[in-house]
């Protein structure tokens, strides 16, 4: 019986210290949880907080950027828009012309298409800068001038 006794005594103490193993085991996981938690959390916050810095000041250099440096922007990629409205051109291999109404040749269509094409060009620019091109042109070529230099519009013919 005494031998029960301290075999029930010897179980009892074994579960309790497996008990307070398992808690102890809990608490460490939880707590390693939460470091790794509050670790990640730190992370997406400094990265937040450098997009919020990046986009600062990249609102400050717009601030900054002149109407000029826009305005060579703009110029410089005119080159490349008309390219790409003529590029489809260039996978052309042969054309076979067939005039339908006698008074034009069909390569005067083509090429009177490209030409109104290229002319929207102007009127592209003055949408996206909402200053006429001639303008631009003119006061980037003469940046004394303090007003825009007055450009008289030319009204294209409509065939």
């Amino acid at each position: 019986m005494l031998r029960a006794e301290g075999d029930k005594a010897q179980a009892i103490l074994q579960a309790e210290a497996e008990a307070e193993t398992t808690i102890k085991r809990g608490d460490a996981d939880a707590l390693a949880t939460l470091a790794k938690g509050k670790a990640e959390a730190e992370v997406i916050k400094m990265a937040g907080l450098s997009e919020a810095e990046a986009l600062e000041k990249k609102a400050e250099a717009y601030k900054e950027y002149t109407q000029q440096a826009l305005v060579v922007e703009m110029l410089r990629i005119l080159p490349e828009l008309a390219e790409r409205i003529a590029q489809p051109l260039t996978n052309v291999d042969k054309i076979t012309v067939i005039s339908q109404d006698g008074a034009t040749s069909g390569i005067n269509k083509i090429t009177s298409d490209i030409t109104k094409m290229m002319s929207s060009v102007p009127e592209l620019t003055q949408t996206l800068t909402g200053y006429p091109l001639m303008d631009i042109i003119k006061n980037v070529l003469h940046p004394s001038n303090k007003e825009p230099v007055e450009v008289m519009k030319i009204e294209s013919v409509k065939n």
